[in-house]
């Protein structure tokens, strides 16, 4: 280890364990002091960005959101910076900031980023019976798309508190909206998410015609893969309000991809609805149209996706693992096991979760997924369970060394050991990190927890 990475540890050990240093938000900002530092030295401007943006999103999700555009700005790209202001903005209004909020969102640069955030807080407000924030916010979009969305989104909360005549008009201004929209992806978006709207003010009866509307425009589509992207989401909004007529969207599918998630969302609604039956049945759908796709890792995502799924949705263990057995390689066996494993873990069966990684091929992917539900244990309060996970997977991974991930391995580590409060280790292991990005993300997440502790409430989802 270079000298100045040893100067390093012992200064953070110092910090945590000494007498001088041991406030917990002191702890909290030199370890976001570290991950900057981490991400600065980032030659390559996307993963430069793509450190700042995680660290960003720690520091939102710790409730400090000025902290965190001050972060943002530093990110080079628009798109990135903006998407990352969006979700700062919201937080700003969980803490009653509009103003906040609005200058946060009227700052980003970029068009499309600006417009999705005043999106999200004209709805907010709405939400919240603010109108008049409500309708500001959504004057300030600048695409018709957008700004037609988000008076539906209005519309949709009028109805819902008995003002069902302005909901009408409002709908009528949005419809309206949507003829100026020259570019077909964007006016079928943007009728699929007004029939949804549509359907919650009049019910799926009123909201079929402004499918159909969404369908034909989705139709003049002259790129195929575009198209058939546009019909998926189409379908996926549809299967929200109308699940019944949703399997009238495949017709206009070739691509078996599409048609499997297609089925996917159909399966995941009919189980939402406790219609298991036909939650099954759209599942093996999807199934049969996932083995059809010719890429193969493109296939292996898709057969995850379905498995997870059958676990989610039935607890059908067994089912999805018929499914891996469907996988051509041992790559894409391992795919579709990590998503299993995933929801198993989801659904706190965390022992049966462990055990399918013992069909997982890659070390690589085995220690990864056996140090996740060592967080899970650890979420749980199971902290031995957790511990003796982690020995497993360390021991794993030095039996049969994995240099091309060691470095994703020691962030995961180090976020499993500052979730069972082994702050010393945690940082120690961040420290010893190669890779830049994986040591910044990693410090982040030391923070992250550290900043978490002892809030009061969820952390913030988007």
């Amino acid at each position: 280890m270079p000298t100045i990475r040893i100067i390093l540890l012992l200064s953070l050990v110092f910090v945590h364990s000494s007498g001088v240093s041991a406030d917990p938000d002191d702890v909290y900002h030199h370890m976001v002091k570290q991950a900057l530092i981490a991400a600065h030295g980032i030659l390559d401007d996307d993963l430069r960005d793509t450190s700042l943006a995680v660290i960003a999103k720690g520091q939102t999700e710790t409730g400090r959101p000025a902290e965190a555009a001050r972060t943002a700005h530093q990110i080079e790209s628009a798109a990135v910076r903006g998407r990352v202001l969006g979700i700062i903005a919201e937080m700003y209004l969980e803490n009653d900031d509009v103003t906040s909020a609005l200058a946060t969102a009227n700052s980003i640069a970029d068009p499309t980023s600006r417009d999705q955030a005043l999106r999200d807080l004209s709805e907010w407000r709405a939400r919240e019976g603010a109108w008049e924030d409500a309708h500001a916010m959504m004057e300030l979009i600048g695409n018709s798309a957008d700004r037609a969305i988000a008076l539906s989104d209005i519309a949709e909360i009028r109805a819902r508190r008995g003002s069902e005549v302005q909901a009408a008009a409002l709908m009528e201004d949005a419809l309206a909206l949507t003829s100026a929209i020259s570019t077909p992806a964007l006016r079928a978006t943007a009728l699929a998410e007004l029939a949804q709207a549509q359907a919650g003010i009049a019910g799926s009866d009123a909201a079929a015609r402004l499918f159909e509307l969404a369908m034909e425009a989705a139709r003049q589509i002259d790129n195929e893969g575009e198209r058939d992207r546009v019909v998926y989401m189409t379908a996926k909004t549809r299967s929200l309000v109308d699940i019944d007529r949703t399997s009238e969207t495949l017709e206009n599918l070739v691509d078996p991809l599409w048609r499997a998630m297609v089925y996917r969302e159909m399966g995941k609604e009919y189980g939402l609805a406790e219609r298991q039956e036909d939650s099954r049945k759209a599942l093996e759908a999807g199934v049969n149209n996932a083995v059809k796709i010719p890429d193969d890792p493109a296939r292996a995502r898709a057969l995850g996706k379905l498995a997870e799924f059958f676990v989610e949705q039935h607890d059908d263990i067994n089912r999805a693992v018929e499914i891996v057995r469907l996988a051509a390689t041992a790559d894409s066996r391992d795919i579709i096991l990590v998503k299993i494993v995933g929801a198993l873990s989801e659904s706190e069966n965390l022992e049966a979760a462990e055990t399918l990684t013992d069909l997982m091929q890659a070390t690589s992917v085995k220690v990864l997924s056996l140090l996740d539900i060592a967080k899970s244990h650890t979420d749980r309060g199971d902290i031995a369970s957790a511990e003796r996970l982690v020995i497993k997977a360390v021991e794993m991974e030095k039996a049969n060394p994995v240099r091309g991930s060691w470095p994703e391995i020691q962030r995961s580590l180090a976020e499993t050991y500052a979730k069972q409060g082994k702050i010393d280790k945690a940082v120690a292991t961040a420290a010893s990190i190669d890779s830049l990005h994986y040591r910044a993300t990693a410090f982040s997440g030391i923070a992250e927890v550290l900043g978490n502790t002892g809030r009061r409430g969820p952390p913030h989802k988007r």
